[in-house]
C-alpha cells in the first residue's frame, strides 16, 4: 500500500510508491524472497504498508469476523423461514371446498344457489 493515498502500489502515482516500487525491484534483483521483502517493507512503514491485514493474532478477525456474519446470517434466515411456513394454519381444514376444488364455498351462496335451482323445478 502507498503510504501516501492509502491505495495499492499499482494503482498510485505518488513519488512515495514508485520510491517503494524501486525498492522491491532492487531486493527482487539482490535475490530475496517475497516473505523477507514484506518483512522488510512491514520493518520500514508498519503493517499498514500490507494490502491485506496478516492472517495471525488479532488481525485474524478481519478474516474470521465476515464469514462468521454471514454463517449466522444464513441460519437465522433458516430459522426464521422454518417458522414462518410452521407457523400459518393448515387452510384446507378450515374452509370447506367447492367441487371443483377452486376455492372454498361461502355458506350464504349455497343456500341462495340452492333456492334459486328450487324455484326451476
Amino acid at each position: 500500500m502507498c503510504p501516501v493515498c492509502n491505495t495499492t502500489l499499482a494503482q498510485s502515482n505518488s513519488d512515495a510508491a514508485k520510491a517503494i516500487e524501486r525498492v522491491i525491484q532492487g531486493r527482487i534483483r539482490a535475490g530475496w524472497t517475497k516473505s523477507q521483502i514484506k518483512d522488510f517493507l512491514v520493518q520500514q512503514y508498519g503493517e499498514s504498508i500490507l494490502a491485506a491485514p496478516p492472517k495471525h493474532g488479532f488481525n485474524l478477525l478481519a478474516w474470521v469476523l465476515p464469514l462468521a456474519g454471514i454463517g449466522a446470517a444464513a441460519l437465522i434466515l433458516g430459522v426464521a423461514a422454518w417458522g414462518w411456513t410452521r407457523g400459518r394454519p393448515d387452510l384446507e381444514s378450515l374452509a370447506v371446498q367447492s367441487s371443483n376444488g377452486q376455492a372454498p364455498i361461502d355458506p350464504e351462496l349455497d343456500r341462495r344457489v340452492d333456492e334459486e335451482l328450487a324455484r326451476f323445478e
